[in-house]
């Protein structure tokens, strides 16, 4: 088993030679040796420019069967980038047939997650809009407040309670329609909901 080296160069006086270096595997040792090509059978001059020939085409497809895959991919990808932004926003994805098949792939995954979330973001609005109705028809006022003490609920009988519409009393602290005299025990209620809260989430 070895490697052979061959090389077509002029010799010193201009005629044509094949030079030859064939190397061991094995020993690492390696021999020279040159043919001139006037030596060599017309039949095996012709069949090695055949053989290169037909290299160099093999060579020339294989590049060329690359660059088309290359650019399918690239085409694929590129499809992609709409449908993902789309979906990023809420938007519905639609993504025509691709012909690279683990993307035209991905882009049916895009499509069906369009849908779940589309059904999913439909139910929690429609859950919303019944709490809100619960809620608004209910005989007790009902105050909501946020993490940051902040009005996000205000319904029906807290405005005719407190005389003030929802719309006004959306995004004002709640402390505003608590009395004065029991801010500090709603402030550590709120605290201590935090925290319990926290602990439930560790």
């Amino acid at each position: 088993d070895g490697h052979v080296l061959v090389l077509a160069l002029p010799s010193m006086d201009g005629s044509p030679v094949r030079r030859f270096l064939s190397r061991s595997s094995a020993t690492g040792w390696g021999a020279p040796f040159r043919i001139p090509m006037q030596a060599l059978p017309a039949e095996l001059r012709r069949s090695m420019w055949l053989l290169a020939t037909a290299n160099t085409l093999l060579l020339s497809l294989a590049l060329g069967l690359a660059w088309m895959m290359g650019g399918r991919i690239s085409r694929a990808i590129v499809q992609l980038v709409q449908p993902a932004l789309d979906l990023a926003h809420g938007k519905a994805v639609n993504v025509p047939y691709l012909t690279f098949k683990e993307a035209d792939e991905l882009g049916r995954s895009l499509m069906l997650t369009s849908v779940v979330l589309e059904s999913t973001t439909n139910a929690l609005k429609s859950s919303e809009t019944r709490m809100r109705s619960i809620l608004q028809s209910a005989m007790d006022a009902i105050i909501t407040v946020d993490d940051q003490q902040k009005v996000v609920l205000f319904n029906s009988a807290a405005s005719a309670m407190f005389a003030c519409p929802e719309e006004q009393a959306l995004g004002q602290p709640g402390t505003v329609f608590i009395p004065e005299r029991f801010h500090a025990q709603h402030f550590a209620y709120a605290r201590r909901e935090e925290r319990r809260v926290g602990d439930g989430c560790r």
